[in-house]
């Protein structure tokens, strides 16, 4: 019997890493073992492992992206900024790795945080419901002297720059680290939500808690 490779998560929140465990131990993928779940990528390395899912932009106690990137690199990853690169199909229609520009790299475990919508997902199959709504959202993370609170926070009036109320929520999420997760969401039910600008709703959005949050 083969011996099961070993994989690490490593993301400097909790609720991220513990989903990304139970998500893979719910797959049944008995060929990967899980070998470390933190948020410390020298921790990470420390293993013997065959792949990292790894965000690179851990929270404020943690090295940079650009630390994580040369450390990662330093241990044998193929780090690639601003490059495109798309599944590639074996004769039984799994994915057996990317192409990337020219180069084409195979690969046993091939994972795409691309989200839902975009060209990836199309390319794996995944289409859209169009009589189901959708959602948008955007987060940003924010320092705060509430960064410990026990609960998180959840404000069902949002308004847009124009001041039209918005169908979806805004949200403060306390990180524990010094951070809070501020972040703004919108159903595609609402009127002109093509036109919709989740920049400026965020920006609106943390004048209305900036007060209470300290912000």
């Amino acid at each position: 019997m083969n011996e099961a490779r070993q994989l690490a998560i490593v993301d400097d929140h909790e609720l991220v890493r513990e989903g990304l465990r139970a998500l893979l131990e719910s797959r049944g993928m008995t060929e990967w073992a899980i070998a470390y779940v933190g948020d410390s990528v020298e921790d990470a390395l420390s293993c013997r492992l065959d792949c990292v899912l790894l965000d690179v932009e851990l929270g404020p106690d943690q090295p940079d992206v650009a630390v994580n990137c040369r450390t990662i690199r330093e241990a044998g990853a193929d780090v690639r900024f601003e490059t495109e690169a798309e599944p590639v199909f074996g004769t039984d229609g799994a994915v057996t790795g990317v192409q990337v520009g020219a180069d084409t790299i195979d690969a046993d475990l091939v994972v795409a945080a691309t989200g839902a919508p975009g060209k990836v997902a199309r390319m794996l199959g995944a289409e859209r419901d169009p009589n189901e709504p959708y959602g948008l959202a955007i987060r940003s993370y924010v320092e705060s002297p509430r960064h410990d609170d026990a609960m998180i926070e959840a404000c069902l009036t949002i308004k847009d720059e124009h001041g039209t109320w918005v169908p979806g929520y805004g949200w403060m999420f306390p990180c524990g680290d010094g951070t809070v997760n501020i972040g703004v969401g919108a159903l595609s039910t609402m009127k002109g939500f093509k036109k919709l600008n989740l920049n400026t709703m965020i920006d609106s959005y943390r004048r209305v808690v900036e007060p209470e949050w300290e912000l």
